[in-house]
């Protein structure tokens, strides 16, 4: 999969997510390849569970991401569910 890449490429895009910036690993990987962003961001995405599956332990942060966002639009459906079922019942 990383086949465009060097090893020295390989590894710092891996510890830039290692560190949870994905971002940051995302641009590396259009700055080495000259792919564009959806390619980029497609193959960071792929790499992410690959990195995951062979060492969960270092990158975490990564299975960390995006659970915030998740409890807030839960929060928010929740919130809006029970205003409708007030609404029908009463209004």
């Amino acid at each position: 999969m990383t086949n465009d890449l060097t090893p020295e490429q390989t590894g710092e895009i891996a510890e830039s997510l290692a560190s949870g910036n994905k971002i940051k690993a995302i641009k590396l990987y259009r700055i080495y390849t000259g792919k564009d962003l959806k390619e980029s961001k497609d193959f960071i995405e792929l790499l992410i569970v690959q990195l995951i599956q062979k060492d969960p332990s270092k990158f975490a942060k990564l299975t960390e991401q995006g659970k915030g966002c998740a409890s807030v639009i839960v929060a928010c459906l929740s919130l809006l569910a029970g205003g409708v079922i007030l609404f029908l019942k009463y209004g």
